[in-house]
Order: C-alpha cells, then sequence, then structure tokens
C-alpha cells in the first residue's frame, strides 16, 4: 500500500474501521484500488494510469492511497468498503449497474480500442463476424461483450495461430495487447486487422452516496485531465489502423 497518510491515521483505520467507512474521503483521502494488469507497467511512476490518477488527485487538493492488486482481488475492494473505487473497468455496454454493489462512474478515463484480426490469406471480412457460420473467438473475460456467437479463449497465442491456419474466422480483442503479441511472434505479415469498437474504460464504484459524491468528482476532473493530458491512451479520437 503507497501510503500519503500519517501513520496515525492508518492506525486509526484499522482500530475503528465502521467509524472510518461511515466517512466519505471524497474532500480528504481517495482510497484507489489498481488491477495488476498485463503489458501496463506497475512500477511507481511508469504507470500512465496512476500517474493521471495523481494528477486529478492533486488537482482536487486531496491525498490519495493505492494498491495494485489482482484484478478480482481490486473490485473486491469497492465492494466490502476498503477502497473507493477500482480501475480500470471496461463497460461492455449502456448499462450503467454491475450488480447489486457496485456500478461504474460516469466519467470515461480512456477508450480501448478492440480489433478484428484475420488471415491475411483469407476473404473473410470484419464485416462477416455476426453471419451464422463464423468461428469467431475472443478472450475469455470478454465474450460478454458481444450479441453474437464467440468461443472463449485463454490463450492469445493460440487464437492467433488458429487464424493463421484457418483453424478460425477471426479474432476479436484489445488492440495494444494483440498487437503486442503479434509483433513478438514475429506474424504481423500473415495477420489483417480491422478496427472493431472501442469500449470505454472506467472507474468501478460503490452504489452508495459517497459513491456517488466520488461520481460527481470525477465527472468535473476527469474530461478537463484528459484534454491536457500527454500520454497517447488518453487522447480523444478514432484509433488508428496500419493494415
Amino acid at each position: 500500500m503507497i501510503k500519503v497518510k500519517a501513520l496515525a491515521g492508518v492506525f486509526f483505520l484499522f482500530v475503528c474501521p465502521m467509524a472510518h467507512a461511515a466517512t466519505c474521503g471524497v474532500d480528504t483521502t481517495w482510497r484507489v484500488s489498481f488491477a495488476e494488469l498485463p503489458n501496463m507497467d506497475q512500477r511507481d511512476g511508469k504507470n500512465f494510469l496512476i500517474n493521471f490518477v495523481k494528477e486529478i488527485v492533486d488537482e482536487a487538493g486531496v491525498e490519495i492511497k493505492y494498491d495494485i492488486v489482482p484484478f478480482k482481488r481490486s473490485i473486491l475492494n469497492v465492494a466490502t468498503g476498503r477502497a473507493d473505487m477500482h480501475l480500470p473497468f471496461l463497460q461492455p455496454d449502456g448499462n450503467a449497474v454491475i450488480n447489486e454493489k457496485l456500478k461504474y462512474s460516469d466519467a470515461v478515463f480512456f477508450e480501448v480500442p478492440f480489433n478484428v484480426y484475420m488471415s491475411a490469406k483469407s476473404d473473410f471480412a470484419a464485416g462477416q463476424i455476426d453471419t451464422k457460420n463464423a468461428i469467431i473467438e475472443t478472450f475469455s473475460a470478454h465474450k460478454h461483450f458481444f450479441s453474437f456467437p464467440v468461443t472463449a479463449s485463454d490463450c492469445l497465442e493460440c487464437s492467433l495461430n488458429k487464424v493463421i491456419l484457418g483453424r478460425i474466422d477471426a479474432f476479436i480483442y484489445a488492440a495494444a495487447s494483440t498487437d503486442s503479441t503479434i509483433k513478438k511472434l514475429g506474424i504481423d505479415e500473415q495477420i489483417r486487422r480491422e478496427h472493431y469498437k472501442s469500449f470505454p474504460s472506467k472507474a468501478v464504484l460503490p452504489r452508495t452516496p459517497c459513491g456517488e459524491a466520488f461520481n460527481a468528482k470525477l465527472n468535473a476532473l476527469v474530461p478537463d485531465a484528459r484534454r491536457t493530458a500527454t500520454h497517447p491512451a488518453f487522447r480523444i479520437g478514432p484509433p488508428e489502423i496500419t493494415n
């Protein structure tokens, strides 16, 4: 845990958890839980999302305490009141509610473009992904993002090899992770790609009055912070596709 608060405050948190839970820190200290993610530098000062949130916190004039933990644990931190928000979380549709305890923030921190990856030798087109006989794969955690039938995969490299071999028609997934894997495998000339859709990446907040207060604060701060951010992840506009 990165602490920007006196040890006395931390002692109070553990000795009097109920009192702390009843106090909303939107104007004092933000407890942020970041998920460990592949292809994202986790080192202090190197994680673009953490740096962005720190800039927002500075603008808000508050302090921050944060963790970088496994994804499911990070979500659980918010559900159990151990954190005020989790980042990042893709929103697959327009539903603002995640479950009875959690909701998406209104503010969009950045967009994640998903591409359709096809064999360079195939005549299959991205516009055919929702046709009856198309065989499409995506990463298992995002299977529910799509309204047409898709097969779940837990092996990105395996899915790309299936595309090249013609065993599946296409693979749909986040451009950054997939393109990085394609480069590592040296198979760029064997793959075609077309942009499918960009999904908004938001914060996960509790469905409580404090969560609503954080939602309003993020709404006021995030858009302006994105407009002045220098990291390309926060640019507002369509993604670039090279082939």
